[in-house]
């Protein structure tokens, strides 16, 4: 993306550098802090802005798009994790067998009331 811009970097081994220095420091990234605390993380700027600036010179990054929708989605599922009540699974399975039980009871009354239909109609015009 460096090249399609015409940008020439001052240190053209900066990816290097940056990962040499990250690896000597032990301090945790403000990105992940965020994340961790189930807030917004600054992962569109620091993260979406290098892919939309790609897609405007029509040059492909895959990586980088595919790293911004793991992260959004991480994102995403830590502020779930962090605002949104836990799942009772319990409570759950008891909900979906009670519709099946109302759903089985329901089919029995139709089938009943077809039967008794039939009966009643039987009782009041006669047998054919």
């Amino acid at each position: 993306m460096v090249a399609a811009k015409g940008v020439a970097l001052p240190d053209p081994n900066a990816a290097e550098r940056a990962r040499a220095s990250s690896r000597k420091s032990f301090n945790r990234l403000s990105m992940l802090q965020h994340v961790d605390a189930g807030r917004r993380a600054e992962i569109d700027a620091l993260n979406g802005a290098p892919v939309r600036e790609a897609r405007t010179l029509g040059v492909p990054v895959p990586a980088n798009e595919a790293l911004a929708a793991l992260l959004k989605g991480r994102e995403l599922a830590r502020m779930r994790a962090v605002d949104e009540p836990e799942l009772d699974y319990d409570a759950w399975e008891a909900r979906i067998a009670d519709r099946g039980r109302e759903r089985r009871v329901k089919s029995a009354r139709a089938a009943h009331a077809r039967s008794f239909g039939a009966a009643s109609a039987i009782f009041r015009h006669g047998a054919p």
